[in-house]
């Protein structure tokens, strides 16, 4: 039951929100470790670790004591003066980026860092076509979401950037071009180059990309995939960019995610969890880039940028992964949380693919007929699942469960999920 104030506090309040998204009718008081509790009282085991921010978990005590004191010293500064939080941030995230990346840009959130790393793609190639994947997502601000596959989905109410293009997200599961990897040789690149040849005025910047695809769902390229893509970038003189606002911070038990392809690219941007839940961001390129930039006068200057207490986060959330060793235990415990799943797949039909790295997980909810995508399903089951205490986000679009806790979580917490979920799966009626 509500607490009164509570109740007074929700029912005065809804008519102010202005609802750009539909949410659960639910109101989250507080949270800690891997679990939120409602205003009710009810407690909630959260796989989603927010939005897949809160890699260290809620209300994090070590976390949240560098916040505090970074708050006593100095919150703000605007562009015109670093700070020390700043100077510690910076080397700290250069000790964790691919070789050769080391020049950063901080700013707040994943959005704001896609749109910087465009434009210093544009800047320093002199070039203005981007090649976004179908399935990929890259922000919400104009040429981030104009490079993503899922604008209208997204609201996306005006025409896209001129140069927008996309190639074929590499979904194996269900290729787009109906071939089985690794017979295939990434057929679906050479189709995506010959659509670019026919499309593109040969003024490449860029080929974003995830290294896992997120709102995609979870989609893992294959191996070698990414290797033939910095070909083909080459082919066109064009720059990678790396979106790593899911993916880094040891989400997929590496610190970021292009690190399982051996690959290195040539510019790179984190959010998420980079902040463990705190907004903030990076940008990362090269020195031969950045260079690039400062010939030809880029001028590049937001009110937060490079500000002392998001930087004490980011700085926070890397000395304490560190320390923990989180990114090596998102790999192993992420590897038993994907065999618990496979386990639960050969045993209910309603699960057509498992899928991920680390503890980046998606479950695809099909038909047990026609194995096709069967989202209303979908709904019932994350419903039932809220009803049990279990938080994991589904997607109707992609028909897929994205499960991405806290990289504290423990083996009982996910044997404790794998058994909710199978109670759940045996309840749901297709």
């Amino acid at each position: 039951m509500l607490l009164p104030k509570n109740e007074e506090l929700i029912k005065e309040s809804e008519e102010f929100i202005f609802s750009a998204i539909a949410s659960k009718d639910m109101v989250i008081d507080y949270g800690k470790g891997c679990y939120l509790w409602d205003a009710e009282g009810n407690q909630y085991l959260d796989l989603d670790a927010g939005l897949y921010c809160s890699i260290l978990g809620h209300s994090n005590e070590e976390f949240n004591k560098v916040i505090i004191e970074q708050t006593r010293k100095v919150v703000h500064l605007g562009s015109n003066f670093l700070s020390l939080s700043v100077l510690e941030a910076v080397r700290q995230i250069a000790t964790i980026t691919p070789d050769g990346l080391k020049k950063v840009i901080l700013l707040c959130t994943g959005s704001e860092a896609a749109e910087c790393a465009l434009k210093i793609a544009k800047v320093s190639t002199g070039k203005y076509e981007i090649v976004g994947m179908e399935r990929g997502y890259y922000g919400i601000t104009q040429d981030a979401q104009s490079a993503s596959g899922f604008g209208a989905y997204y609201g996306m109410s005006t025409p896209r950037a001129p140069g927008s293009h996309k190639i074929l997200a590499p979904y194996c599961f269900r290729c787009p071009v109906r071939e089985t990897y690794p017979q295939c040789d990434s057929l679906c690149l050479e189709v995506s180059k010959k659509l670019l040849d026919s499309n593109t005025t040969g003024n490449v910047a860029a080929f974003i990309f995830e290294p896992i695809l997120g709102s995609g769902g979870i989609i893992v390229p294959p191996e070698g995939y990414f290797k033939r893509l910095k070909e083909l970038a080459d082919e066109y003189n064009a720059l990678l960019i790396d979106d790593e606002v899911t993916t880094g911070i040891g989400r997929t038990g590496e610190w970021f995610g292009i690190q399982h392809y051996g690959i290195v690219p040539d510019i790179l941007f984190a959010s998420k969890t980079l902040g463990a839940g705190f907004p903030v961001a990076a940008v990362v390129t090269t020195p031969g880039i950045e260079k690039r930039c400062q010939s030809k006068k880029m001028i590049h200057v937001q009110s937060h940028m490079f500000d002392p207490l998001p930087a004490a986060a980011a700085e926070a959330t890397i000395s304490i992964v560190k320390k923990k060793r989180l990114v090596e235990y998102s790999k192993r415990e992420g590897r038993y949380f994907l065999k618990r799943l496979e386990e639960l797949k050969e045993e209910y039909d309603l699960i057509g693919n498992v899928r991920g790295k680390g503890l980046m997980i998606g479950v695809e909810i099909v038909n047990p007929t026609s194995g096709r995508p069967d989202p209303e399903v979908g709904v019932k089951l994350e419903m039932e699942l809220l009803k049990k205490g279990l938080i994991v986000s589904f997607s109707s679009l992609t028909s897929v469960f994205r499960i991405l806790p806290s990289l504290i979580i423990e083996r009982q917490e996910i044997d404790y999920a794998i058994q909710v979920l199978e109670d759940s799966l045996r309840k749901v009626k297709v």
